[in-house]
Order: C-alpha cells, then structure tokens, then sequence
C-alpha cells in the first residue's frame, strides 16, 4: 500500500477512536441508567415489562453497533510503530484545533476522512488540508515518510 494511503488511515482511525470513546461512555452510561429505571420499575408493576423489553432490544443494538464500529475502527488502523502513533496523536490535535477555529463539526471531518479511506484518490481531504495549514504539512509529510518502507 502507497504510504499516503496508510497514513491517512491512520490518521482517519485515531479521529475515529477519538470520537467513538466518549460516545460509547455516555451511551453506555445511559443505557445502564434506563434499564436500572425499567428495571425498578418493573418492580412496581408487571405492565412496566411493556418498557422493559423496547430497552432490552435497544441495548442489544446499542452492544452490537458500537461493537461493530470499533472492530472496524482497529481493522482500518495500519500498523504503526510508537513514534508513529505520537506523530498521528500530534496530528489529529493539530486538527481538532483547526477543526474548531473553522468551527468545523468534528463529524463531518470524519466523514470526510471515512470517505478518503473507503474510496482513496489522488487527494484527499487529510492532504488539503495539510497543505493549506503550513504547521500541519511538515507533520503530515513526516507520517507519511514513515509508512515508506522503501
């Protein structure tokens, strides 16, 4: 695979983990929260079951999904060594900054890099704007020298 390719992966990956982990704290926050209320409810009452039973189906998805999306997450990272991932963590903080000072929501980033991973071409969104920041390019070029074995 083309270094640029791996580095944008890797970069798309760490966004993503970024994003998927508080998600996933605070749905699965609220999700323990509803079921013990449901639950204490039914307690009260055996017509409560009729809520039981939508959140026991909603949590069964909620686990699903948020399982998916993070298998998916580590299948799409490249591997990288430990200098690799600090540069790729330094770059991805670079971004979120620029991401709020172009008050950019952080989601539609991902889209765009997601986009770039699934249908790589000749530029893509991470290399934009790379090129367009002057401190984030010396960054992306290093990443991107770093995934060349050659």
């Amino acid at each position: 695979m083309s270094p640029l390719f791996l580095a944008v992966r890797a970069i798309s990956s760490e966004f993503a983990l970024r994003i998927y982990l508080p998600v996933v704290w605070i749905g699965g926050s609220v999700v323990v929260v509803l079921l013990f209320v449901a639950g204490w409810l039914t307690s009260l009452s055996t017509w409560w079951l009729f809520l039981l039973v939508p959140m026991i189906v909603v949590t069964i998805l909620f686990i699903i999904i948020s399982a998916f999306v993070g298998v998916a997450i580590q299948v799409l990272r490249p591997y990288q060594s430990s200098d690799q991932k600090i540069a790729v963590g330094a770059l991805v903080d670079k971004l979120q900054e620029v991401s709020d000072a172009l008050q950019m929501p952080k989601v539609l980033i991902l889209l765009r890099l997601a986009k770039d991973t699934l249908f790589p071409s000749g530029e893509s969104f991470i290399g934009t704007m790379a090129s367009h920041a002057a401190t984030l390019k010396p960054d992306f070029q290093e990443i991107v020298a770093s995934f060349d074995d050659r």
